[in-house]
């Protein structure tokens, strides 16, 4: 099952879309349960709540809420107590509630040209995005689009004019058919889609607005960014309802809607195996996509039904404790009304699929009992420690370490069920940064580069960097990151767009392809590399021609466009033939990067 990732609104870029309920009274705007109307002429605006990070957690889209609390404040967020959410009407209050319009066009599941020519009122824009998606779909098929059938699905427009060609010459372009497949592949059309476009309006711009309608979700899914390995828990997914996502969560998006795959893949995520394991990928608290990238994923695929259903089961009751989650509860299979929450029963029901995860992913009984506390099987004094401020909480609250004990008993009652006698192979499953909601020019730098910056860029590619790499790879990520017109011309087409439009005019070609950065002249490169090497951040194996990470990495503020041009090149890089890249650089920086041992 293929997923992608995504944010939605950057809490800095797009602030000025945020408004408060006291801003939103004072301009007349009424209450309509948790959304914010204006009536008028134009026909009502609506705006929706904005999601936190802190408002949700494992299981619970209720956790923190604004109510009472500082609006003013990031900090004035406060707990939601039990009988709050015991109440399936209680609904969390956010700080701030963005326009409904902009919610729906980020999440809409098109490419992302469409959403661009919607927001620019472009009817060309339009018509050319969906041409190309067209002949992505007609190349899924492996069959060649008509021009014949581009007229009978979308009608009659300048198509040559829009095109640059004829359609039948278009389609045929390798550039064409190479973006029709990538959004084909990141957002299907269906045999149902083609057939609601044959049967559309004829205007490009409603077209469009009635297809953003139509390819919308009816609930998301995402993870907290901000995550310690010293917290409860590190990896901490949740479902939310459809409402605006800030970028201190991270959303994900299964590529072919599946509800109960979707259920699957969220309490695979959040169990206790996966945590563990993500405990040992994060040394920070940004829990960005590239370090998702690498954690252990359980195929939902690889389930019976049987196991898919047990699952899906118990994430239904967990999640629809509310009303606002009835379109879950409902694409799930159940009608029924919200269930209770009774904290004793959720204890058990999620120690249930913990102990179900912990069979798939193939842990014998000690094996489990060391990812709950390895002090219970090594000796009180053995030094490691997995889940300890999860025990020392229960220890308070419940003179007992209640998870251990709940998780231990249902894996023995498991152990002898049909539901888990085969423990699935896990592999890494790689998913795909979706960045076509980032804004333009997110990873650009605001001011002339500046000495400093070199530094900074070899702290984030270190900080994405999992396990040691070859000098020359790690050379070439930062000369690309430096300088990222250098990295355009090797990437396909729709990748060297959305570079260009995130990085800004870096990525535009220079004459000559002159670079601006000629590392191995550069005293800046040199300091950086003896700062961060003399610290130990930067481990160097100089038998082995490898750089790794080490300690003392968090203390530098990568965020913004260091860390996102690191993540992306990294994967670009596995795109590319690493010999032509660094054979298509100027043959300055081309030394460079081969001589591993110039500073």
């Amino acid at each position: 099952m293929g997923i992608t990732f995504q944010t939605l609104f950057h809490m800095s870029n797009d602030s000025h879309l945020f408004a408060t309920a006291q801003a939103l009274e004072t301009e007349g705007w009424i209450r309509d349960g948790v959304d914010w109307i204006r009536r008028g002429d134009p026909p009502s605006e609506r705006r929706v709540p904005l999601y936190e990070a802190k408002m949700a957690h494992l299981f619970d889209h209720r956790w923190a809420t604004y109510a009472g609390g500082s609006v003013d404040d990031e900090e004035g967020a406060r707990d939601c107590t039990s009988a709050e959410k015991q109440n399936p009407n209680f609904e969390t209050t956010p700080r701030y509630w963005v326009p409904e319009e902009h919610v729906k066009v980020g999440l809409a599941r098109v490419p992302a040209s469409l959403k661009r020519g919607f927001r620019e009122g472009n009817a060309d824009r339009i018509l050319k995005s969906l041409t190309e998606w067209l002949v992505g779909y007609w190349a899924a098929s492996g069959e060649r689009f008509q021009e014949s059938e581009l007229a009978r699905i979308l009608g009659h427009h300048s198509w040559r004019s829009i095109l640059g060609s004829s359609a039948d010459r278009f389609a045929m372009e390798i550039k064409t058919i190479g973006n029709g497949r990538e959004m084909q592949r990141e957002t299907p059309l269906t045999a149902e889609d083609i057939e609601f476009l044959s049967y559309g309006s004829r205007d490009p711009l409603a077209l469009a607005a009635a297809l953003l309608t139509r390819k919308q979700p009816r609930w998301l899914m995402g993870w907290r960014r901000n995550a310690r390995t010293a917290d409860e828990r590190t990896w901490i997914p949740s479902v939310l309802p459809k409402v605006g996502v800030g970028d201190s969560i991270f959303l994900w998006d299964t590529v072919v809607p599946d509800p109960k795959a979707a259920a699957v893949l969220l309490a695979s995520a959040s169990s206790l195996t996966a945590d563990f394991a993500a405990r040992q990928k994060v040394g920070g608290t940004n829990l960005s996509f590239y370090f998702v990238q690498q954690f252990p994923v359980l195929s939902p695929s690889s389930f019976s039904s049987q196991g898919v259903d047990f699952v899906a089961e118990r994430v239904l009751e967990l999640t629809y404790t509310s009303h606002a989650m009835r379109p879950w509860a409902e694409d799930l299979g159940y009608d029924g009304p919200a269930f209770g929450w009774h904290e004793d029963r959720r204890m058990d029901l999620r120690a249930e699929l913990d102990a179900f995860y912990a069979l798939k992913y193939g842990l014998s009984r000690d094996e489990l009992r060391y990812v709950l506390d390895p002090g219970d099987v090594k000796g009180r004094d053995y030094p490691s420690e997995t889940f300890r401020v999860l025990k020392a909480n229960e220890e308070r609250r419940f003179n007992e370490f209640r998870t251990q004990r709940l998780v231990l008993d249902a894996y023995d009652r498991l152990s002898n069920s049909h539901l888990v006698a085969n423990p699935i192979e896990v592999r890494t499953s790689r998913a795909k940064l979706l960045v076509d909601t980032f804004p333009d020019n997110v990873w650009a730098r605001t001011a002339q580069s500046q000495p400093g910056d070199v530094g900074v860029v070899l702290a984030a590619i270190l900080k994405t960097m999992d396990d040691p790499k070859p000098i020359r790879d790690v050379r070439l990520v930062v000369a690309f990151a430096i300088e990222p017109r250098l990295l355009t011309p090797l990437l396909p087409a729709i990748k060297a767009a959305e570079w260009s439009r995130l990085v800004g005019a870096e990525a535009d070609p220079l004459a000559n392809n002159v670079a601006t950065f000629v590392a191995r002249n550069n005293p800046a490169w040199g300091a950086a590399l003896r700062n961060h090497r003399g610290n130990g951040r930067l481990v160097e194996d100089a038998q082995r021609r490898t750089w790794a990470s080490g300690p003392g990495l968090d203390a530098i503020d990568t965020s913004g466009w260091p860390d996102g041009r690191a993540g992306f090149v990294f994967g670009a890089l596995q795109d590319i033939n690493l010999d032509a890249a660094v054979d298509s650089l100027p043959a300055d920086i081309q030394q460079w990067v081969i001589n591993a041992a110039a500073a």
